[in-house]
């Protein structure tokens, strides 16, 4: 897909064009993070990347005993230094606090008002 629409182009901060890897980071290293596409080999340094630290178990993540909770502190960490040795040169990070602000509140008769 790069090829075809080649690196994010932003104007005044918005994005006019281009390609945007998002990364949900979740508990325990369960989305693989290091092992996909963060490789350079498969993604281009240039390329821009969202590192997401806005998991946040709801519904039925109770069943599943490793995702019941957020995304440690050490685990962004580790993947933060791992871009910054790869040397990916565009990276958007989110603080770990920014989970609570991601999620609708479904209670409310407007959730996403």
């Amino acid at each position: 897909m790069k090829r075809q629409v080649g690196n994010l182009v932003l104007k005044e901060e918005i994005a006019q064009k281009g390609i945007l890897v998002r990364h949900l980071v979740l508990p325990s290293n369960l989305a693989g993070s290091k092992q996909s596409w963060m490789d350079k080999k498969r993604t281009c340094t240039e390329t821009f990347v969202s590192l997401m630290a806005q998991y946040k178990p709801l519904h039925r993540a109770a069943e599943y005993p490793m995702l019941t909770r957020g995304i440690r502190q050490a685990e962004y960490n580790v993947l933060l230094a791992f871009l910054e040795e790869e040397g990916f040169e565009n990276v958007f990070v989110q603080e770990l606090e920014s989970a609570r602000l991601f999620v609708p509140n479904f209670e409310s008769n407007d959730p996403f008002g």
